[in-house]
């Protein structure tokens, strides 16, 4: 067996022997087992009826001979004159008496019940080849001589053997085919090796198999290295895996592989052995800097079975590598730990296995160092769990991609979820969202943009309703990792780097997915074929079918839903170009459940009175009331200067960690996106530095209409949080905020850039109708009593 459950399953599916104590007996069992028969031992002289019959023993050899010439079948008898009888019957003999009888029994056994070697034999019993297992006899079944093959075949020989190692489904769809079958027999020798070799593969493919370098890649895409858990995130990759296979997704496309990519996860019980035997457990639970820590873990040795299995890994694989965090919290539904683990990409490029071996070893280390991050511990601090419980597998993936100018990158990425927060015009909740993008996946989960659209609905595109519409919202930088040899840091070494647009048409990559904007007549013209500035519409794709993505996402986020009984969101990549060598690739990276807030309460938002709202948005998240808000985080947009938002985004992480202390949840509200990677485009806070705000609201500026961050790890952990989230545009004609009655209130600290603290007399109450996707914050208890809809 390949696993531990495996090797049990084989246990319990081993041969068993069913002793039969009368003739009467010894027919049912026949009748009852006969297509599952290994073979039959049995006496001349035993009871048939009521009486001992010196014949029963040859009535029955006669009669399953009769059904089924191909049955081994042994007759054993003190009396050695039976011997005669036996070979009259075409069965074998064993005389009680011998001396070999143990010797006998045992070789009997091993030949004709497939417990040995497969013996390949001419019709003259001259032995031509043997094969110890199934790898061995796919090899042998390459060259023996056609005239041992037919002889085998005729007496279901290989079917027995098969059964004997419980490898039922392969004995029964060989045990049917003849020579007759086949136009030759070359052509049946073939058909029985790709039998093998698929029958393997698909034993490969139904576990996660312990890293070999036999079988990594060519039989199994997925295995571990170590014992422990594989975390949240691999555990959804192999049910994901599980879920691909099983339903034949992309089986209709054949010019496409939805795939897995490649991949080996680290199980946790080397996570807990690096620990202990580097003595890190002290320092990693302490308060010191993330580069203390990180150094710490740089400096500390891997174990040695581990490094020893990476040494063999290396040697496989030289495509660029993605290492991946697979925590045991990460992916949960309630607290899905997104993008608080660090993930690192390797070129995999360097001459020497030596060198890439100790990259490799080295985001490893890494990775386990990101567990006991500041921000890692911030996010834990706002869950029941404690730092010392978490454990961390590493994914080490293939990375999906082709090779340009130094630069790795796939077509397009993208996150698409199976609930909508913001649904529009026709378009339901329950039909999905995606957002896409042109290189890796950072742009996308880190918030920079791309191209939101819906599965279903995939020419809808109201971001891109004008030609100025077009030119604001589409993607300006694309994410690739340099080939070329990097110092300096580790930590920022192994990462992707942005690139203007303007190197992907270099690149030749923006075919499908770019368009033309032409500045004469101010158009924008589908297809790179044209002069002009090259712009990202994903035209190709949603307009003129260059890919099945709506297809295949729909039905992708169906499976994924009905299988976790849970909306889900899912992360892929996508290779779009066909090469003599590889199809064109949908890889799907991660699917884990995405924690939608339940509508559990129906609430009319349009009885309140417009003047006791603090904030009307109409594109909110969440559902029901969200009470005792004394404290307000703000940044005036009329005081921001977009050029210190980092600043900013420090100064709101120290207010939010003495909040957080003092056990006061408050408002949040800031311009642009909170969040965001892009320091141009709102406040670049990680989640830990704003975990103590109930409500966070993000609404635009002069110059700056918002876009909601959907798509993101940050965003994800809002909607894990049960935050409530709201997005007003003023300027737009969409929402408000009372920034008058606001800034009439105490103000406790006032900051650089537009940030203030500000105390309120009564607390504020949110009010968020997760059926229309509006929300409401109204300035005290008292006012907010909004009636029940009419039934």
């Amino acid at each position: 067996g390949i696993t531990l459950s495996h090797k049990v399953l084989r246990m319990r599916a081993r041969p068993k022997i069913l002793l039969a104590t009368t003739f009467e007996e010894a027919c049912e069992y026949y009748r009852r087992y006969r297509r599952n028969l290994l073979g039959v031992i049995s006496d001349v002289r035993f009871r048939s009826g009521e009486e001992i019959d010196p014949n029963a023993g040859a009535e029955f050899a006669r009669r399953v001979r009769e059904d089924n010439p191909d049955v081994p079948f042994l007759l054993q008898s003190t009396d050695a004159r039976n011997a005669d009888l036996a070979a009259s019957l075409g069965v074998s003999f064993l005389h009680k008496e011998s001396p070999q009888i143990k010797h006998e029994l045992e070789r009997f056994m091993l030949d004709s019940f497939g417990f040995g070697a497969f013996i390949f034999r001419m019709p003259d019993g001259r032995e031509v080849a043997r094969a110890e297992n199934l790898r061995q006899l796919r090899e042998c079944l390459k060259t023996v001589p056609a005239e041992s093959l037919r002889f085998h075949s005729d007496r279901n020989h290989f079917s027995a053997w098969l059964k004997a190692r419980t490898e039922f489904r392969l004995a029964a769809r060989l045990r049917p085919q003849r020579v007759s079958d086949y136009a030759s027999l070359e052509e049946m020798r073939q058909s029985m090796i790709e039998a093998l070799y698929e029958s393997r593969r698909e034993t490969y493919r139904d576990a996660v198999a312990h890293f070999t370098p036999e079988t990594f890649a060519s039989l199994s895409t997925f295995e571990r290295i170590g014992g422990g858990s594989l975390g949240g995130k691999a555990r959804g990759l192999a049910f994901l895996n599980m879920l691909l296979r099983e339903h034949g997704v992309g089986r209709n496309l054949p010019d496409v592989d939805v795939v897995v990519p490649p991949t080996v996860v680290i199980g946790t019980e080397l996570f807990d052995q690096f620990m202990d035997e580097n003595d890190l457990t002290e320092i990693a639970l302490s308060d010191a800097p993330d580069e203390t820590i990180r150094e710490a873990f740089l400096e500390a040795r891997l174990p040695g079975p581990l490094v020893r299995h990476l040494e063999a890994l290396i040697k496989l694989v030289r495509v660029p590598l993605a290492v991946r965090s697979s925590s045991l919290l990460e992916d949960s539904q309630h607290q899905p730990f997104a993008g608080v683990y660090e993930t690192y990409m390797l070129p995999n490029s360097h001459e020497q296995d030596r060198h890439r071996l100790r990259e490799l070893c080295a985001t490893i280390r890494l990775v386990y160092a990101s567990t006991f991050s500041a921000r890692a511990k911030t996010y834990l601090k706002a869950t029941p769990q404690r730092p010392e419980k978490e454990k961390m597998a590493v994914i080490i993936q293939h990375l999906i991609g082709r090779r340009h100018s130094g630069r790795f990158y796939p077509c397009f990425s993208g996150v698409a979820q199976s609930y909508n927060y913001y649904p529009f015009g026709r378009i339901r909740s329950q039909d999905g969202a995606a957002r896409v993008a042109l290189g890796l996946g950072m742009t996308v989960v880190e918030g920079r943009g791309g191209v939101r659209f819906c599965p279903k609905y995939p020419r809808h595109l109201p971001q891109f309703s004008s030609v100025d519409d077009i030119l604001r919202n589409s993607q300006k930088t694309f994410a690739a990792l340099p080939l070329g040899e990097t110092d300096g840091d580790p930590h920022r070494r192994y990462r992707p780097r942005l690139y203007a647009i303007k190197q992907a048409q270099l690149d030749g990559t923006l075919d499908p997915v770019g368009s033309i904007y032409s500045h004469e007549n101010h158009t924008i013209h589908d297809g790179m074929a044209r002069p002009g500035t090259p712009v990202i519409t994903f035209a190709g794709v949603l307009k003129h079918d260059l890919f099945p993505l709506p297809g295949l996402l729909q039905e992708l986020l169906e499976i994924g839903t009905k299988a976790m009984i849970t909306p889900i969101e899912l992360e892929f990549a996508v290779n779009m170009e066909r090469t003599d060598d590889q199809p064109r690739t949908f890889a799907c990276l991660q699917m884990r459940p995405l924690a939608v807030m339940r509508e559990l309460t129906r609430l009319d938002l349009n009885r309140l009175d417009r003047k006791d709202l603090l904030c009307q948005s109409p594109r909110a998240m969440g559902n029901g009331r969200i009470k005792g808000i004394r404290d307000v985080v703000c940044i005036v947009p009329d005081a921001f200067d977009r050029k210190d938002s980092r600043r900013t985004a420090n100064a709101v992480a120290d207010l939010n960690a003495f909040l957080r202390m003092e056990n006061r949840p408050y408002l949040l509200i800031g311009p642009g996106r909170w969040g965001s990677a892009d320091p141009w485009l709102g406040i670049p806070v990680n989640w830990g530095q704003i975990a103590g705000a109930r409500i966070i609201v993000e609404t635009g500026f002069s110059g700056l209409s918002v876009t909601p961050s959907e798509g993101s790890h940050f965003f994800h952990n809002m909607t894990a949080f049960h935050v409530g989230y709201m997005t007003v545009n003023p300027d737009n004609g969409e929402g408000m905020i009372d920034w008058d009655w606001l800034l009439s209130q105490q103000v406790i600290r006032s900051g650089t850039n537009g940030l203030r603290w500000i105390r309120l007399g009564q607390p504020l109450v949110g009010l968020i109708n997760g059926r229309s996707c509006e929300g409401v914050i109204v300035k005290s208890e008292e006012q907010a009593q909004p009636g029940e809809p009419p039934a």
